[in-house]
This record gives structure tokens, sequence and C-alpha cells, in this order.
């Protein structure tokens, strides 16, 4: 069974470096790391920064298949990004848990004034800022333990177990929305790789994208690793 490991953590508090440590301590292809800000580089350009909503939505929706897919095909996923919002993080939780995986949240800590540190040695482009870390910080860190509180586990329950059913009769309530094709698609259509789903019916599946956008909008305009 795969597993999802979320970083929760400020900016330049070390995520990054603990998600690549675990990543390199395993056997190749046994696990993935996936990081939003590197998905904006590649995907549309080097210097892009200042967030656009078409690009950010098609973003959210690559950000997911990626992660669906590899749990799906029993690969470890490291989701490296801040995930502050409590939302946020709940979200990847339940998508794990949609996919029959475990999931692990590990919580990087650091001084504040040590990420404004390691922040202001980035080159400028990378920059989070020093007043956009202070009131990170100040929103969603705990004062008193100078950790990020406990997170709850998402709120929908794991169904009970079932006997397992193969072929299109065990999924003829399943509809998906193909990346690739931009339709709505039953089971037996594309490959999961290209979409997204399971959805419980064509009209939910037809506003996949716009689900996958809400899970993710909350936090990952601020996701900076």
């Amino acid at each position: 069974m795969s597993t999802l490991y979320l970083t929760r953590g400020l900016p330049a508090s070390g995520k990054t470096t603990w998600a690549r440590a675990l990543v390199a301590s395993r056997r190749p292809g046994r696990i993935v790391r996936v990081n939003r800000d590197d998905l904006r580089r590649s995907m549309v350009d080097p210097d892009y920064a200042a967030p656009v909503d078409a690009v950010e939505r098609v973003i959210s929706a690559a950000e997911r298949l990626l992660v669906q897919g590899m749990l799906q095909d029993g690969v470890d996923v490291v989701v490296d990004a801040t995930n502050l919002r409590a939302t946020v993080a709940r979200g990847w939780l339940a998508l794990a848990e949609e996919c029959g995986a475990h999931w692990h949240v590990e919580d990087v800590v650091a001084d504040l004034e040590e990420c404004v540190r390691r922040d202001a040695a980035r080159p400028e482009r990378e920059r989070v800022g020093e007043e956009r870390l202070r009131d990170l910080h100040a929103r969603f860190v705990d004062p008193a333990t100078g950790r990020m509180p406990p997170l709850a586990p998402p709120r929908r329950p794991l169904p009970e177990a079932e006997p397992c059913q193969h072929g299109p009769v065990a999924h003829e309530n399943e509809w998906y929305f193909c990346l690739k094709h931009h339709q709505v698609e039953p089971w037996d259509g594309c490959r999961a790789a290209d979409r997204l789903g399971p959805y419980p019916d064509k009209e939910t599946a037809a506003h996949a994208l716009e689900i996958a956008e809400q899970r993710n909008k909350a936090a990952d305009e601020y996701d900076e690793s």
C-alpha cells in the first residue's frame, strides 16, 4: 500500500530539505516528490511569479493528477508545500484515503528569525518576504508551542471494506474527467494518468477542474518551498 507524506511548515523552514532526504533514502521509483513551485516553473515559465487564476487552475489539476496517479499505482508521494491551512491539508489526506493509501504528516518546525534569514538569502524571485513570513507565523503557528496546531484527520471516515470487484460492473457508477481530451468519460476510458476522478456522476465530473482548484486554492498561492 502506498503512502502520502504531507509536509507542513513556514516557507524556508526546511520542508524541501526533509522531502528530498526522504526521497534519496528510498529505492528509485518507489517514492516521488511533488512540489507546486517546480510545476509552475516547468509548466509555465521560470520567471512566473504573480498567480494567474487560469494558470493556477491547470497547475492544481496537474498536481492532484500526479499525486492521485502515483498513489493508485502503489508509489509513495511527498507533497512538498507549506500546507498550513487545515482545509488544504485535510484535502490531501482525504485524497490519500480515496486512493486506499496511508498518510503521514511531517511538521517541519524552524525558528521564525531563521526562516527570515534563509528566505532573504534566496534569489530575489524565489523570496516570500519578511512581512509575509511574519504574517504566516502569526496566523498558523501556536505562540505557546512554536508549532502548528494538530491536524485533525479527514472528516469523512473510510468506508467499510467490501469484496473486491473488477471490470466495468464494479465501476459502473464512476465518472472521470479526461485532461487530454477535456471531456467526461466512464471508467473504461483513457488511462488513469490522464484523468481526474472517480466522481459519482457525469455532472460532478464535468466540474473536476473547479473541484481541484477549490481544494487547493486557499493555500497554494503561498506555497513556497
